[in-house]
């Protein structure tokens, strides 16, 4: 069985108290931060006025054009090109870096 020695127990409330007194001490030298209050939607925009959107005249402001990609350009110039190589002969151009330069250089 074992049995509480009153020094122990004054030494360890002791030492509590000192401990809740440094905390304290802690809390006290940094202040907490304010509570940011939160921001409106229209608050943020700077007017408290509604937001509205007019979506029944935008088919009529522009047309929708399409947009060409640079994969769309390259299929149209490929589909137009007048010297048109097989196979072999683009391999054997491709191993010429001469002639290579000399068809694509710009002049």
């Amino acid at each position: 069985m074992v049995q509480a020695c009153l020094v122990c127990s004054r030494v360890h409330r002791g030492s509590l108290a000192a401990q809740a007194a440094a905390e304290d001490m802690d809390k006290a030298e940094k202040p907490s931060p304010p509570a940011k209050k939160h921001v409106r939607l229209q608050e943020r925009r700077g007017s408290n006025v509604s937001l509205v959107l007019d979506m029944s005249s935008l088919g009529n402001v522009e047309p929708i054009q399409p947009v060409c990609t640079p994969r769309d350009i390259t299929l149209k110039f490929l589909r137009t090109s007048s010297h048109v190589l097989r196979k072999q002969e683009l391999q054997q151009h491709a191993q010429s870096l001469a002639q290579l330069q000399e068809e694509f250089s710009v002049r």
